[in-house]
């Protein structure tokens, strides 16, 4: 008993610690960019990131997450419908494309959308809007993968079924 105890208490403390880094990775990655809602991930040694600049959506890459500040951004969308605010657009690397979800609006009218094209720096298509349910205001989605590879998308939203997830194919 007093083994498996040390080993759990030995577990945890190595699971923090790691967590801790991952952590302080991604909070020095936020900091460095000095955005409100940036995405970054790691793809290789390149650091990328995502924001909204400018009434539209920049990526930077660098080679570690503090030299993201110093980085060129790079519009890859406009808003050029007038949808109104861009808001926490997030960057996935899914099946070899980089997707960018993020919500685009004003007051009631925000809703999802994606981008997606082969390189993290230029070439997105245009804007999808993504099906949820019952078509709510949705801001702040994110992307996983469901059992059986269905991609899904959660986000939160005016009704309980909006704030839970939509099965999404890529944009």
């Amino acid at each position: 008993m007093r083994k498996s105890r040390l080993g759990a208490a030995v577990l945890t403390v190595a699971l923090a610690a790691g967590l801790g880094v991952a952590t302080a990775a991604r909070s020095e990655a936020a900091q460095s960019i000095r955005a409100a809602d940036p995405s970054v991930i790691r793809v290789g040694g390149t650091y990328i990131s995502v924001q909204s600049l400018n009434g539209g959506i920049a990526v930077r890459q660098a080679s570690s997450p503090a030299g993201l500040a110093a980085a060129a951004a790079r519009q890859v969308w406009s808003d050029t419908r007038n949808r109104g605010e861009v808001w926490a657009p997030e960057i996935v690397l899914d099946g070899g494309r980089y997707y960018i979800y993020f919500t685009a609006g004003a007051g009631a009218a925000h809703r999802m959308y994606a981008i997606s094209s082969a390189t993290p720096d230029r070439g997105y298509t245009t804007e999808t809007q993504l099906a949820l349910p019952d078509n709510k205001w949705a801001i702040d989605g994110t992307c996983g993968c469901a059992p059986a590879a269905t991609r899904r998308t959660c986000g939160t939203g005016t009704s309980p079924t909006a704030a839970s997830s939509a099965r999404t194919g890529p944009p």
